[in-house]
């Protein structure tokens, strides 16, 4: 049962012992007055380390660490994983050290936006990325959240907007097709060891994350009704209870499949010969280093497929070799089954998603694959392929022919949006608010006066409010965009501004 709602509404005195009494559920041989929680029950691969499963509280002073420990216990119940927490913790020692120095005599209740002013002006001259910034700001909104109503004394929240923005690398997170296809190649390869050569295919053929791969156990692979299942487990979509959901994958004996079962099966025998060899914890599980008899740890896992792209000479675009990493078959996964045509549903039993939002909003690269989507979307609509431009919308074909808006507009996750047409709102990975800046949207031509319109109107607001920086500055923003909209109206058929994503070859 997770606790999100019911503890956040209530902490009355009765609660801290639960609270206090959790950490033994979690921990062998720690306790709520350690200074170091020792996390050892949240386990979920053998490999893992102590310092990624354990909560340092050391960095805090007698005036907050008891504060910060029900914050980390009350997540901890939540399901929160132990990494999170870490980072947490990491962004409350920085706010609460700086809150020491320069607020003495304040008290973290009373924090108002002359204290977050101060706090952003410390933050803007530290040498950490505009990310971790934004990540720091996001975690103290978080605890202010949390622990608003602590000892029935409500606080206000002055983290709730954050000043700083995240890097946002969404494409970065998909495999090229042509370096997917030499990393294939290698592979397939006899001298690249047994057990890297399994999770590769796993993760290759199944979308899934590292630490699900290298949790399977030695009998995960059983024959069933004519064809076998391979079981997965998975701990993200059930937020970390102590036992994972497992995912029954179905596999005929056949093609690429059958390839990966032999792989398996050959892993399997491997394994069981050294059983008796291995420590205790290690025992039962499908992946081991031979070798030095270790469970196999993810780091391992990227650094190796690393140095096959470097070996190989596999090149990214900036010609150097390509750092890939083991989370981006995931993406490749999901991202490749809705090219072909699998729907949320299929694809949500493979991956344990609950829902369709993760798989629409994070892992949808759709728009890095224009000529699939193409061929998918006229074979949908039953339409013969042209020669004339795509005009691709958040991964779909989108033209402003009659007929076919009135077919998009039928799917419950079309939206008109002004001046145009989202085929799958969904697919949005940003403020819908703003799809004239979207690199995906389209303009409709025949609206061109609207957006004529619309220019002069902004200009003038430029001009009216010129003695207002920031309205001012909002203004021709917003009339820059409009004219970027109306020139490329104006330009030949097919020739649109790079902002715009597509032009004819």
């Amino acid at each position: 049962m997770a606790y999100s709602p019911a503890v956040r509404s209530s902490y009355e005195e009765s609660r801290k012992n639960e609270f206090r009494n959790y950490v033994r559920a979690v921990c062998d041989n720690s306790c709520f007055s350690d200074d170091v929680w020792f996390c050892n029950r949240l386990a979920r691969v053998p490999s893992e380390q102590r310092h990624e499963l354990s909560l340092c509280f050391s960095g805090f002073s007698g005036k907050y660490i008891e504060l910060v420990k029900y914050y980390a216990v009350i997540r901890l119940m939540e399901r929160r994983s132990v990494k999170g927490i870490q980072n947490a913790l990491a962004a409350f020692s920085s706010f609460f050290n700086f809150l020491n120095r320069a607020f003495p005599e304040a008290d973290w209740k009373n924090c108002d936006a002359s204290v977050t002013s101060h706090y952003k002006h410390f933050l803007d001259v530290t040498k950490l990325s505009e990310t971790t910034k934004n990540n720091h700001w996001k975690m103290l909104n978080s605890f202010f959240r949390t622990m608003n109503a602590w000892e029935n004394a409500a606080c206000r929240n002055p983290f709730t907007t954050s000043p700083y923005t995240a890097a946002r690398k969404y494409d970065m997170k998909y495999i090229p097709p042509d370096i997917a296809d030499k990393l294939d190649a290698v592979f397939c390869k006899e001298h690249v060891p047994l057990h890297l050569r399994c999770i590769y295919w796993i993760l290759r053929l199944i979308p899934s994350r590292i630490n699900e791969v290298l949790a399977m156990k030695l009998d995960c692979l059983k024959p069933y009704n004519g064809h076998y299942c391979l079981f997965i487990p998975t701990w993200k979509q059930n937020g970390g209870y102590l036992e994972p959901e497992i995912r029954a994958i179905h596999l005929e004996n056949t093609g690429v499949a059958g390839e990966l079962i032999s792989l398996i099966w050959e892993q399997q025998n491997t394994i069981q010969k050294i059983q008796k060899h291995l420590q205790s914890n290690y025992k039962g599980f499908l992946f081991v280093c031979t070798d030095e008899l270790l469970a196999v740890h993810d780091t391992h896992v990227n650094k190796y497929f690393r140095e096959i792209c470097e070996r190989n000479g596999i090149l990214g675009q900036d010609g150097k070799p390509y750092q890939i990493s083991t989370h981006q078959f995931r993406h490749n996964g999901i991202t490749d089954r809705l090219a072909a045509g699998f729907t949320p549903e299929q694809i949500r039993f493979m991956t344990a998603h609950h829902g369709d939002a993760m798989i629409y909003q994070a892992y949808n690269h759709l728009n890095l694959l224009p000529e699939t989507i193409r061929q998918r979307q006229a074979y949908v609509l039953k339409e013969p392929v042209t020669g004339e431009p795509a005009i691709l919308f958040g991964g779909r074909i989108l033209n402003m022919e009659e007929q076919l808006e009135k077919r998009l507009l039928k799917n419950i996750r079309a939206h008109r949006v002004m001046g145009g047409i989202c085929s799958d709102i969904t697919g949005c990975k940003g403020d819908m608010t703003r799809c004239l800046e979207c690199e995906s949207f389209v303009a409709d031509a025949a609206q061109l006066a609207f957006y004529e319109k619309q220019e002069s109107s902004w200009r003038v607001k430029a001009e009216r409010f010129a003695g207002y920086p920031h309205i001012r500055d909002t203004a021709n923003c917003n009339a820059e965009l409009f004219q970027k909209i109306v020139q490329n109206i104006h330009r030949p058929e097919g020739i649109y501004d790079e902002q715009l994503t597509w032009k004819t070859p």
